[in-house]
């Protein structure tokens, strides 16, 4: 059968696709953009307000809870970054908050006071107490939330407790005539970098772990208002961290007010108050933006920091994967804002130890051995300001999200010298064979410090790890040589620490010398904490003490505090001044949680005083620290529980001394 099909039907056929896809083509680039501008945040914030704005009755309040209560964004204390004295943590809250403060008060005001009983009232009470507190009206908050809890029985609802407890918190601090209050207040104000208040950031205190201070997971805490000021009432007494919680404009280019080793103190019924100040990212200038470096001298340059006594800078190597790395501190106390180093000396800077899953020394990540002699390797690095009194000022690492602040990026190249073949056996992983390579090398020319250095990390890595102890013994003769050719600071500290280790105090004694002169005078902390400790062991308790002196006020943690407070008590001092020395030097941190030395001092003090002789508790309490130095001297890792002496208060004190490194 013929089907036929008249010429003028057969043109509109055509005509009929061509007319639909030149309108498609016509109306859907117009539908996408129009798609696209319902969906920002102002068209969804302006939808938002006239739903409820339309609403009225029960329906209106519903309104209110969906858009202004319940979401999670709206949630106190909500911030895209929190800035503490350990790291920078980025909240992982996705969903999006289009309404504005201005937007939700007035709202929230409504519900509170109209809103059916229940969680959401408790919630929403929660959040306007919040935004009071943002305003600067925390007693308009503190009666509202008073109100709300009239209206309910708080038993009832899952944060009803938490209500009460936010109530308690915002009591002003009771004065019993001729007591000191139990509580404290905590107060201050947040400046940005030109003087201007930074309204709406969070301010947190976080306490000790093991301490009766705050819990980490639930902290003391406080919104700044207009004018950048805080307040935390009732605080306990105790040592605490500052955290701030700020969002990205208000941290964009500023470096963290605090460090991770700072710490404050709240007596008990004192109000301590202390600013804090968003400090402008310091501005790095040489090396950047991949530079290739071949000359032997590497000049490191960045802006000058006002008030700055002296500086850190700190070297990042770039793992096997070139994604992350680990950082060491390249030079410490810089005077200037600038530094000249050989390439010899950068290649002397070690990488950090890290412990493989394996657990073994053979599968340690090769580009932190190979370090700063890796050609291939994409280096970064940072630099901290400080001031006279050891305060961190500013650095270099933060957010940057202005594109004008990212033109000086800190990366850079080594280029100064080619990969060797056993440079690329090591980087393959082939770590065995490249050592016993390295080894054969430095064996049959004594001037290639290149294979002697990588020799000794290798052997190093092994002692480190697999703590084997013949590797220990060729260690030492090896770092000998090595640092014979060369005058790194960095090389004879690892030399330093292992005859530390090894209990070899005369050839230690000559390390510490040339270590301080190479180091240009000085000695950092920690170091100079294990100098002080090993005179003690060695039983030269007087010179530990003036040591311990010099290097305790540049700790703030006072790790080494309680190895101060045993040569003080060799030297003749009595338990109560020790116990002042204690309060002095509180040992603060996360990992030690205070380790109590005042509580320890105390019971021996109750102890000494309900004994039946006190010289006879002060000879055993001697003798004890006497056999644990002696135990050291030996093995300063040694970790032996002392001999029982009887007291159980002495034996508690000198325990916890072992647990000291």
């Amino acid at each position: 059968m013929k089907i036929k099909i008249k010429v003028k039907h057969l043109v509109l056929y055509v005509l009929i696709p061509v007319f639909l896809l030149t309108a498609a083509a016509l109306w859907i680039p117009g539908a996408v953009d129009r798609y696209q501008a319902s969906q920002t945040p102002e068209a969804i914030r302006a939808r938002m307000l006239e739903k409820i704005e339309a609403a009225s009755g029960a329906d209106k309040l519903e309104r209110i809870a969906e858009f202004a209560v319940l979401p999670s964004a709206y949630e106190p204390y909500t911030f895209d970054v929190r800035l503490g004295p350990r790291v920078m943590m980025q909240s992982d809250e996705d969903n999006p908050a289009p309404l504005t403060p201005e937007d939700r008060v007035p709202l929230l005001e409504l519900y509170v006071g109209s809103g059916p009983p229940g969680d959401t009232l408790l919630r929403a009470a929660n959040q306007l107490a919040y935004e009071y507190d943002a305003l600067g009206q925390a007693e308009q908050a503190t009666r509202m939330l008073e109100r709300t809890a009239d209206r309910l029985d708080l038993d009832e609802h899952a944060d009803g407790q938490k209500l009460r407890q936010e109530l308690a918190k915002r009591e002003p601090p009771t004065q019993t005539p001729g007591k000191t209050p139990a509580a404290s207040t905590f107060s201050g104000r947040l400046i940005d970098r030109d003087g201007s208040p930074v309204r709406r950031a969070g301010i947190y205190l976080l306490g000790e772990e093991g301490s009766d201070s705050a819990e980490r997971n639930d902290p003391y805490q406080a919104v700044t208002d207009p004018n950048g000021n805080f307040e935390i009432l009732n605080v306990a007494p105790g040592f605490y961290q500052i955290e701030l919680g700020l969002d990205y404009e208000q941290v964009d280019g500023r470096s963290r007010p605090v460090q991770w080793d700072d710490w404050i103190e709240i007596k008990q019924g004192r109000n301590l108050s202390k600013n804090l100040t968003l400090r402008p990212l310091i501005e790095l200038q040489s090396p950047v933006n991949g530079q290739k470096l071949t000359e032997d001298t590497v000049e490191f340059r960045w802006t000058p920091v006002q008030g700055a006594a002296y500086y850190d800078i700190t070297g990042f190597i770039p793992d096997e994967n070139g994604l992350s790395g680990t950082g060491t501190v390249i030079r410490s106390r810089i005077p200037e804002n600038r530094l000249s180093l050989s390439i010899e000396e950068l290649y002397a800077a070690p990488g950090a130890s890290t412990l493989p899953d394996s657990g073994k020394w053979e599968d340690v990540d090769p580009n932190y051995l190979l370090a700063y002699m890796n050609p291939n390797a994409r280096f970064s690095w940072l630099v901290r300001a400080y001031d006279a009194e050891g305060r961190a000022l500013s650095e270099s690492s933060g957010y940057r999200l202005n594109p004008e602040q990212t033109n000086n990026l800190p990366f850079f190249y080594l280029k100064q010298r080619e990969l060797s073949g056993t440079d690329r056996l090591l980087l393959k992983g082939r770590l065995s064979q490249a050592f016993e390579q390295y080894r054969q090398e430095a064996e049959s020319d004594p001037r290639n410090i290149h294979a002697l250095r990588m020799t000794a990390r290798l052997m190093l890595s092994n002692v480190e790890i697999s703590h084997d102890a013949l590797a220990k013994k060729e260690l030492l003769p090896l770092l000998e040589r090595l640092t014979a050719g060369v005058s790194s600071p960095q090389e004879v500290e690892r030399m330093l620490n292992l005859l530390y280790e090894e209990a070899d105090w005369d050839a230690y004694e000559h390390y510490y010398e040339r270590y301080t002169r190479l180091n240009g005078g000085q000695v950092e902390p920690y170091l100079r904490s294990l100098h002080a400790a090993s005179l003690f062991y060695r039983g030269r308790a007087g010179e530990a003490v003036q040591e311990f002196e010099q290097t305790l006020p540049d700790d703030p943690g006072h790790r080494f505090v309680g190895l101060y407070l045993a040569a003080q008590l060799q030297e003749g001092r009595t338990l109560g001044e020790a116990l002042e020395l204690a309060r002095r030097y509180p040992e603060l941190g996360y990992e030690q949680g205070g380790r109590g030395w005042t509580k320890l001092l105390n019971t021996m003090l109750s102890e000494r005083s309900a004994a039946g002789s006190a010289a006879d508790f002060d000879t055993r309490l001697r003798t004890s620290l006497g056999e644990f130095a002696q135990n050291r001297a030996a093995d300063p890792l040694a970790s032996l529980p002392p001999t029982p002496t009887g007291s159980a208060s002495i034996d508690a004190f000198v325990k916890a001394l072992t647990n000291i490194r």
